[in-house]
């Protein structure tokens, strides 16, 4: 059976983290527009591990690392974050990992954190990921204008949003999908979710 696993990001990752980081099919897609140097990446992976607003995970698929996942901006009082993701790897294309990731991190927001909002930004020129959001139950909440600076221009920025009470009228729907193209929903370790009937 496929599976799909998010192991949290460490030191121990930093090479490969960065080789993704500054191949231009994926910094096309990131906010930053400069190569980032080692000791610069570094730093960040230490800011990552230890910080309690965010948490970060290498994206493993049949043990094979696809990309990066994460969450940010975890407010506890208000109960939301934002999250999120890329794969890097080009074996991933065409296999239904985005969804499964889509799938992991929204369950482990929800049902996990016991959160109540997830949000996310995208690039405006990049429709897959939109739509990909859109398709699991995101509904857009704004366009940021003239947002990013990236490559000697000015960029737009989607911001969308699922609400917890959302994502449960989509869930099963999402789970049929996924059974209809020959996928597996993912557990999430740890938290003890024990599969609906709908699963």
């Amino acid at each position: 059976m496929q599976q799909l696993e998010l192991i949290d990001i460490s030191l121990d990752h930093a090479e490969l983290v960065l080789k993704w980081r500054n191949d231009p099919a994926v910094a096309e897609f990131l906010y930053s527009d400069h190569a980032i140097a080692m000791d610069e990446h570094v730093r960040w992976i230490e800011r990552v591990i230890v910080a309690d607003d965010r948490r970060y995970w290498i994206i493993n698929f049949d043990g094979v690392p696809m990309g990066v996942a994460g969450i940010y901006d975890k407010s506890d009082h208000n109960r939301r974050c934002s999250w999120m993701f890329y794969l890097a790897n080009p074996a991933a294309r065409g296999k239904g990992i985005g969804s499964l990731v889509e799938y992991y991190v929204i369950e482990y927001v929800f049902r996990g954190l016991g959160y109540q909002k997830l949000s996310c930004e995208v690039l405006e020129f990049n429709d897959n990921v939109t739509r990909l959001h859109l398709r699991h139950g995101f509904k857009q909440e704004c366009l940021l204008r003239r947002h990013i600076y990236k490559n000697n221009e000015w960029h737009n920025v989607v911001g969308l949003a699922l609400l917890d009470d959302e994502w449960q009228a989509v869930r099963p729907e999402i789970i049929s999908r996924m059974h209809a193209k020959g996928l597996t929903p993912p557990i999430v370790p740890g938290l003890d979710l024990a599969p609906s009937q709908s699963d």
